[in-house]
């Protein structure tokens, strides 16, 4: 398992994707993962061949196939630019656990 972040998300590389989750094709503007709580910049999931990216959302976060052949990106105005490669990918909060419990990141 691949793991990426940028900021407070996390891109993960998993094997398949879940069955209970909708796929569509990402939009041409991409796709908002996240809003910054202090500085209100955006986590956006864009790709290069948007035909052939695919993207599905569900509580834990959102759900991504890139087919060969193209190349999705997470960009964000403080952060360094996270390049997606082809394959199946969650793309959700990172999570703090202790002993008090679990809280998310916050960027």
């Amino acid at each position: 398992m691949n793991q990426n972040f940028q900021g407070d998300i996390a891109i993960i590389t998993i094997s398949e994707l879940p069955k209970d989750i909708t796929m569509s094709r990402i939009p041409d503007e991409g796709v908002v993962c996240a809003t910054g709580e202090v500085t209100g910049h955006k986590h956006l999931l864009v790709a290069d061949e948007p035909a052939l990216v695919e993207v599905g959302k569900n509580a834990a976060g959102f759900w991504l196939k890139v087919l060969a052949g193209a190349n999705a990106s997470l960009v964000h105005e403080e952060h360094a630019t996270q390049a997606i490669p082809a394959g199946f990918h969650f793309i959700g909060r990172q999570v703090e656990y202790d002993e008090l419990g679990e809280k998310k990141v916050a960027d």
